[in-house]
């Protein structure tokens, strides 16, 4: 786990090569997803090496505003790349990856100026490409030893009307896994990370300095003990880093897991986790919005948010207390407390006024800080029950309690409850029928215009699959049934609200 990672990590594992020989098609449409396409094909390149390139695409409808027509966010994108995996000894792995992109996505902005009236609604179609290119080389000592080094190198470029950035981005990454003794299995490895941005002003933002190098080092070591034989492990780590903005973060970790029986698992953890300070929140000029003038005031007043050079790090002790059964054979349940302390969140602090002779407005700068704090704590319930061979139901229940520092925080609160029910049914070999039932509590955003509730929402979606044959797949989707649209969340700022929309389409694969 790394900076940043302070709510969760997503790991995106792909198949090795190996395991997609042949090639796919797939296509289909519908009322959202109006348009998508893609074809895969893989196969051996060499006696120890295997490869696949693909192509896909898509188009988007646009959803609705609050207003009830449409909210101008249609979108598009078209993707390409490919990966090689070659065996070069016995021990020895190769994997090159690599992926090109372009996109177009409209959205509808709403952009604060000084003349009246004081904002200006407008189309705009961001245009955003990039490509990105991977090589990791792994060594197999033996079943309790191997090392990898991993290179990587990407580029992306976002083009809008109110902000434009492009950036390149190099890391490096070593891990070596090794067993110290019988019952140590000891993980440590390296990182380095070097970025270039370049960035050109819009309507709303801008940075100084408009283009920035950073570096981040980065090291870690973790120890996973076996204290008693299949009962007992501890488990000891550590990340440090040193990045640009914060200097050196460190981030520790203690977890202890217990099984008393093969049916019962017992574990706790304590961690601490960081966010560093991102380029904007130290280098940033952004426009909020403009107070229209009044009886007390007779010129327009300019809110402008502003990135510091002291903003300090987000940090968040975790602690986490969690149990697992299998008691029935066909049935698993996770149950799992927390609490999470966390200090120097981010906040915006008050400056003087001031007035700007050349554009006759007064100027009211929002300084950022880290004087927040805040807690959560709550549990979280999943359960896999095989109902039947051919019958399995996923459900999970979460409620997350916030305690803050006073009644108007300066960002959202999540919903206390959410709900998720999942049944995947396969009537027979050839057909199946999957239903994913959702309820999301109430929440609130927090906005330029000040904090915007969001009512809860229940939602459905459906899938129905059919195999006439082996090789072909029919398939007709459902997303979003119970309503015709929803809201589910509201942007700090720039974005009109927007609902999502139910949505129906059909898809066609076939595997060669």
């Amino acid at each position: 786990m790394g900076a940043n990672a302070v709510n969760g990590v997503i790991n995106i594992i792909t198949k090795h090569s190996s395991k997609t020989e042949g090639g796919l098609l797939s296509g289909g449409g519908g009322t959202e997803e109006q348009g998508f396409g893609a074809l895969r094909y893989g196969g051996q390149l060499g006696d120890d090496t295997t490869g696949r390139a693909y192509v896909k695409g898509f188009k988007r409808d646009e959803n609705t505003n609050t207003l009830g027509a449409g909210a101008g966010d249609d979108w598009d994108k078209a993707q390409g790349g490919f990966r090689i995996d070659s065996n070069l000894t016995l021990k020895d792995e190769l994997k090159l990856q690599g992926d090109l992109y372009h996109s177009h996505l409209n959205q509808t902005v709403t952009v604060p100026q000084i003349t009246a009236p004081y904002a200006d609604t407008f189309r705009d179609k961001a245009e955003t490409y990039g490509g990105n290119i991977l090589g990791r080389w792994q060594h197999t000592v033996s079943t309790s030893s191997d090392y990898s080094l991993q290179l990587y190198y990407d580029y992306y470029r976002r083009n809008e009307a109110w902000f434009s950035e492009g950036r390149n981005t190099l890391d490096l990454d070593f891990q070596h896994r090794f067993s110290l003794l019988d019952n140590n299995e000891v993980i440590w490895g390296f990182g380095y990370q070097y970025t270039h941005d370049d960035t050109r002003a819009g309507k709303l933002l801008s940075l100084s300095p408009t283009s920035r190098n950073d570096q981040l080092f980065s090291t870690f070591v973790q120890d996973e003990m076996e204290l008693i034989d299949q009962k007992l492990w501890l488990t000891l780590g550590t990340k440090l880093e040193h990045n640009d903005y914060s200097g050196f973060e460190g981030q520790p970790t203690a977890r202890l897991m217990w099984t008393p029986h093969s049916q019962h698992r017992l574990w706790g953890a304590v961690s601490r986790a960081v966010r560093t300070p991102s380029r904007a929140e130290h280098n940033m000029t952004l426009l909020q919005t403009v107070v229209p003038p009044s009886a007390l005031n007779p010129f327009p007043t300019e809110v402008n948010l502003q990135g510091t050079r002291n903003f300090r790090t987000e940090d968040v002790i975790s602690y986490e207390l969690g149990y697992r059964t299998t008691f029935i054979k066909s049935l698993s349940i996770d149950i799992t407390g927390f609490y999470n302390n966390y200090n120097n969140l981010r906040n915006p602090a008050q400056a003087a006024y001031y007035f700007d002779s050349t554009r006759f407005v007064v100027v009211q700068p929002v300084p950022l800080s880290n004087d927040y704090k805040a807690k959560t704590y709550g549990f979280e319930v999943s359960t896999v029950w095989q109902m039947l061979d051919w019958w399995r139901w996923d459900a999970n229940y979460s409620l997350l309690k916030t305690d803050l520092q006073d009644s108007a925080p300066p960002f959202g609160v999540s919903p206390q409850q959410r709900v998720s029910l999942r049944s995947a049914l396969s009537v027979s070999k050839e057909l199946d029928f999957d239903l994913w039932f959702k309820y999301v509590d109430n929440n609130t955003s927090v906005t330029i215009y000040g904090p915007k509730h969001i009512n809860n929402y229940v939602t459905m979606d459906a899938r129905v699959a059919w195999r006439p044959v082996h090789e072909v797949e029919l398939s007709l989707v459902g997303q979003n049934l119970f309503t015709s649209s929803h809201l589910e969340y509201q942007q700090e700022n720039l974005v009109m609200p927007t609902l999502i929309d139910r949505g129906m389409y059909g898809k066609v694969s076939w595997s060669f």
